[in-house]
């Protein structure tokens, strides 16, 4: 305690890797999770709840499932062998990010195309012959949305590696892009494009997220060789595998409980769905994703170091952390 009183509070906080990371990567998830939630607020107050709202958060379901898919996977599987590249072979960690990048690249790109294909099939499911206008609003906002889908794998990529380069805050504020271009395109065109004014505003987001990206990338200094190949990317698909099946399926409860409510429940119980689970992911990603990607992207470069000492101590810190935060927020009313 006399060494807290002694120094600055700040200075006292960044001299402590692990919760200087976690305070920083905290107040940029927040701005992200909060944009979210304010956007929510803006649709339920310039559109309310109906059945196109229900169609947008339905279509929208299905284009995050890539994102959390793909950011969860990466997350875990790309910064512990990304440290062991920046520590023992820095000349091969361009070729390792510009092999990654150009197959997340065309992998989404043919989920893109895949989806527009395939929403020409389910989306009966969501009208039905009652209910035609409803199916080709489906098909149109699956076609304005799925390009979508490219930006936020890469998306996914480049946060996973701000965290690897220990950039928390810069990676907890890359979601806020989507939202800001919700909200402007809302505030511009809402009167003229109705409903389709969400869909090209969160595609005008997700363009200006990569822009961002890209110039970050740039600042930093970060460089990418062209290629298909590398040395590193067997283990990186062995370390992704083992959890990609879980993540899947965790992935797509959202997308299956907005399907069985738009199905069995009048319309607008998807939107209300949509802002309840909002507003509750706030206070548990400050409490998952906000620290606990710290500790692991400090682990993975001090376990590629080999310093065990510092992994083992680290470890002991999330586990009193973990329990003062749930403990405090299951106390929540």
């Amino acid at each position: 305690m006399r060494e807290i009183s002694d120094q600055h509070p700040f200075k006292w906080i960044s001299n402590r890797p692990l919760l200087h990371g976690s305070v920083r990567s905290i107040a940029g998830n927040g701005v992200g999770r909060i944009g979210g939630l304010f956007v929510s607020i803006i649709i339920a107050a310039q559109y309310g709840a109906n059945v196109y709202t229900d169609a947008f958060y339905l279509i929208f379901a299905g284009v995050a499932f890539f994102l959390n898919f793909f950011q969860g996977t990466l997350e875990l599987s790309f910064i512990p062998v990304y440290s062991e590249i920046r520590s023992t072979n820095k000349p091969e960690k361009e070729r390792f990010l510009g092999s990654i990048f150009l197959r997340i690249l065309f992998v989404t790109a043919a989920i893109a195309i895949l989806a527009d294909i395939l929403i020409w099939f389910l989306a009966p499911i969501f009208g039905g012959d009652q209910r035609r206008d409803l199916s080709y609003l489906t098909i149109r906002l699956t076609w304005e949305m799925s390009p979508l889908v490219i930006g936020l794998g890469v998306s996914a990529l480049f946060m996973a590696l701000f965290n690897a380069e220990r950039l928390f805050m810069t990676a907890g504020l890359l979601p806020f892009f989507p939202s800001l271009g919700i909200m402007i395109f809302i505030l511009l065109l809402r009167d003229v494009w109705g409903i389709h004014a969400l869909s090209f505003g969160l595609l005008f987001g997700g363009l200006l997220q990569v822009c961002v990206i890209y110039w970050i990338c740039k600042k930093k200094g970060f460089q990418l060789k062209w290629t298909f190949t590398s040395s590193y990317l067997d283990k990186i698909l062995r370390i992704g595998s083992i959890q990609a099946f879980a993540l899947f399926l965790s992935a797509a409860m959202p997308i299956i409980d907005r399907v069985l409510v738009s199905v069995f429940l009048r319309e607008g119980h998807v939107t209300a769905l949509e802002n309840a689970v909002r507003l509750l992911q706030i206070p548990w990603s400050l409490a998952t994703v906000g620290y606990i990607n710290v500790f692991f992207s400090w682990w993975s470069f001090k376990s590629a170091e080999s310093d065990r000492e510092y992994v083992n101590a680290s470890f002991k810190k999330l586990f009193i952390f973990s329990s003062i935060v749930f403990i405090t927020l299951s106390l929540l009313p």
